[in-house]
């Protein structure tokens, strides 16, 4: 990521802190509603595990263990705060880790069954959309099943400059031409109520489960 991108965070989270503000998200409730959009798109169980990538406060492992899943986790973000108050908050979590981590530059090491990622292509920079198909084909190679993310939608009436959109279905072929033939495509969820969905989610498998 680059380092604009690197200081916005840093900044928010010392204006915030453990607040849904420091991820730029509205309310933890909408974060919420991210996370339920992307587990409906695969059948994740307790048994598998799961690298989240730019996990921020971590939010995404409460959301897990709420929804009764065992599952072992690691969380990686480039950001030093991020990663301390992740690893306080979820010390007694046993099957949890979270790690300093910057994907562009570094190597995963090990496979997870499912690689997810949210929120973290929303930020307007100069190689954005470069990075994003970057991520997402480095996402891929990392995994046993599949692979979750969402992005804010160029389908939309209104873009915030400071802020990445991307085309879906552009996204949506890059994925069908370079990864797997097993992708999901969903556009039909709103975030907020009253305003036209301005976000979509993609699920590319390693196979058909079914």
């Amino acid at each position: 990521m680059s380092k604009k991108v690197y200081q916005i965070y840093k900044n928010l989270f010392y204006k915030h802190g453990d607040k849904a503000a420091s991820v730029k998200a509205r309310t933890y409730q909408q974060q919420d509603l991210r996370f339920k959009h992307l587990f409906e798109c695969a059948e994740i169980v307790s048994s598998d595990s799961i690298l989240d990538v730019g996990s921020g406060l971590g939010n995404l492992l409460s959301f897990i263990r709420r929804r009764k899943l065992k599952s072992k986790y690691m969380g990686i973000d480039f950001l030093d705060e991020f990663i301390k108050i992740s690893k306080n908050k979820y010390q007694n979590d046993k099957n949890s880790n979270f790690l300093k981590f910057n994907i562009l530059k570094q190597k995963i090491k090990k496979k997870y069954d499912w690689v997810i990622l949210s929120g973290t292509f929303n930020d307007k920079y100069k190689h954005s959309n470069k990075d994003m198909m970057k991520i997402i084909f480095k996402m891929f190679a990392s995994c046993k099943k599949g692979i979750i993310f969402n992005s804010l939608s160029k389908n939309v009436d209104y873009e915030d400059k400071k802020l990445f959109y991307s085309h879906p279905d552009k996204v949506f072929n890059y994925c069908l031409k370079n990864l797997s033939k097993y992708v999901i495509l969903k556009t039909d969820y709103q975030l907020k109520k009253g305003v036209i969905p301005f976000e979509y989610t993609i699920c590319v498998k390693k196979r058909n489960e079914n």
